[in-house]
């Protein structure tokens, strides 16, 4: 597994800004990264305790409902 980085939650719009940047990079479609930007931006709304820990992170994925 690769390494756990943790940071505060006001560092989340730095960490996906880095992200889209990445995505953008690699050729992905204007919609993709659009996707990418309010779905990621809609997790960490619903569960805004996930930046503490791994350990919270792990759980709301979990919670996350597949259809």
């Amino acid at each position: 597994m690769g390494e756990t980085v943790k940071f505060p939650r006001e560092d989340y719009n730095n960490f996906l800004e880095l992200f889209l940047f990445e995505k953008k990079a690699e050729g992905r479609a204007p919609r993709t990264i659009s996707d990418y930007k309010l779905h990621v931006s809609m997790f960490f709304k619903r569960f805004p305790r996930t930046l503490r820990s791994e350990k919270d992170l792990r759980a709301s994925v979990l919670e996350i409902p597949i259809f």
